[in-house]
């Protein structure tokens, strides 16, 4: 029985056939087939599909869990075994066209739609079809410095190549929420985003904003509250807010540090978590003098009844009004009025 070759897949009507078709392409004796790992395949209208790309990658050595190095029918292929709804991307940007299939490209129609002659790039679509897969996008470099040390971590994520975005899966409990954007309130630039439902994103190996995108770790998406993903989503992009903003001048950045610290005790944090997140700020935005001025208590809090400049609201006077508010209500911290002498 001579195998229907599709695409970069063969097919053959057993796996035993299979093995042996694969070993005869390759030159190899079947039983070496054997001594391997298993090859991924995929089972179509009762044939079994090998992936060439896979067999050849498992004869010559190379890993087939080092997602970053496969082609994109292989990657479409293991997306479609994980209950992802795999879909092409042949536009720019994250967000789905009118009419895409709700369930995505059936699996005997990813080798025609991803073989090696065409642009199209590998897309899945997010939310319900995806089994309530969910993204949190980090997309400027104080984003994803902040977002690696406060998300909850996750088993799968990937970048774009040079890591000055980063995107996090989850499987979100609960629900699946809609897409939701953070952005910086004077330059309109994205700091980060949660994509969910009715959202369809390049996967790797596609590129977006003109780099390749790679796999960092291709494990389990960890599973999370929605809210909890929106939660993280808001502090991380509060907080590179005021990064991206840090002054330069010395006597600046004390009253930077001291308007934040006193924003959150205002808010009824304990000195020591208000502290913790000036700290993290500062940190980020580079300035490790100010990080152990904060961490050893030197920074002093201003009470607006004692500012001088007769200012209830420090935090503005520092990075602008407009940034400090969009920074208190990511923050869910409101803005002190004169009239209670400061406090919430």
């Amino acid at each position: 029985m001579r195998p229907e070759i599709v695409g970069n897949a063969v097919s053959v009507d057993t796996e035993l056939l299979g093995l042996c078709v694969a070993a005869d392409f390759l030159g190899i004796h079947p039983d070496e087939m054997f001594e391997r790992p298993p090859v991924p395949r995929i089972r179509i209208n009762g044939a079994c599909y090998f992936r060439l790309i896979d067999i050849r990658q498992l004869v010559s050595g190379a890993g087939l869990s080092d997602a970053a190095c496969r082609d994109k029918l292989s990657l479409a292929f293991d997306y479609h075994d994980r209950g992802w709804a795999v879909t092409e991307a042949v536009f720019d940007g994250v967000h789905a066209p009118s009419r895409v299939r709700k369930g995505g490209l059936r699996a005997h129609e990813l080798a025609a739609t991803f073989n090696g002659g065409n642009r199209r790039d590998v897309a899945v679509l997010l939310g319900k079809p995806s089994g309530d897969l969910v993204v949190l996008h980090l997309a400027t470099p104080s984003a994803v410095a902040i977002g690696r040390a406060t998300a909850h971590p996750t088993g799968c994520v990937f970048e774009p190549h040079g890591g000055d975005e980063c995107f996090l899966l989850y499987v979100a409990g609960g629900y699946t929420p809609k897409s939701r954007q953070y952005v910086d309130p004077e330059t309109g630039l994205l700091i980060c985003q949660v994509l969910g439902r009715e959202t369809k994103l390049r996967f790797p190996p596609s590129a977006a904003s003109g780099s390749d995108l790679e796999w960092k770790a291709f494990g389990k998406p960890r599973a999370s509250w929605a809210s909890q993903i929106i939660t993280d989503a808001a502090i991380i992009a509060a907080n590179a807010l005021l990064a991206d903003r840090w002054p330069k001048e010395r006597q600046a950045r004390w009253m930077a540090a001291e308007a934040i610290v006193q924003a959150f005790l205002d808010a009824s944090y304990t000195w020591e978590d208000s502290r913790r997140i000036a700290a993290a700020i500062a940190r980020t935005a580079g300035d490790g003098q100010m990080v152990d001025a904060i961490e050893s208590g030197l920074v002093p809090t201003i009470r607006p009844n004692e500012d001088p400049a007769g200012d209830s609201d420090p935090l503005g006077r520092v990075f602008g009004t407009a940034v400090a508010d969009r920074f208190r209500d990511w923050r869910h911290i409101r803005r002190p009025s004169r009239r209670d002498g400061g406090r919430p």
